[in-house]
């Protein structure tokens, strides 16, 4: 298949072409890595957290106490 455009104009399209697969590239790349750092930091607060969760049922328990009202049930 012989497509009839000047060499100047191909080599320029094909440096435009291979620019934005690199820029693309680049990005997915940094993305991913970013998105990894991310999760390893939060894997570590997790693991490392001294928080105890309280259950959404004790807590109403507790904010009924605090506010001496019965607990809704």
């Amino acid at each position: 298949m012989v497509v009839d455009v000047h060499p100047i104009l191909s080599i320029f399209l094909a440096m435009l072409v291979g620019c934005g697969v690199a820029v693309c590239g680049k990005s997915i790349v940094m993305e991913v890595l970013r998105l990894k750092r991310w999760w390893c930091n939060r894997s570590n607060r997790q693991r490392d957290s001294p928080v105890v969760e309280i259950s959404p049922a004790s807590l109403s328990l507790s904010v009924s106490l605090a506010f001496n009202t019965p607990p809704p049930f």
